[in-house]
């Protein structure tokens, strides 16, 4: 692949998350993924408090 390519691949790209933010309508894969992202997130951050609560209270 060229870099005019690439550039264009790009471009074309930013052109649509340009044209997703100004609108307000996030792709239906790219709002899957975030929204993914988001869970995982969640999963990662919310257990380990409350783990670290108990453990303090089970002493």
């Amino acid at each position: 692949m060229n870099s005019k390519t690439r550039l264009s691949q790009l471009s074309e790209r930013n052109e649509s998350e340009i044209r997703e933010l100004a609108t307000g309508i996030l792709n239906p894969v790219r709002r899957r993924k975030e929204m993914g992202r988001g869970i995982l997130l969640w999963l990662l951050g919310v257990p380990i408090p409350i783990i670290i609560l108990l453990m303090l209270f089970a002493r």
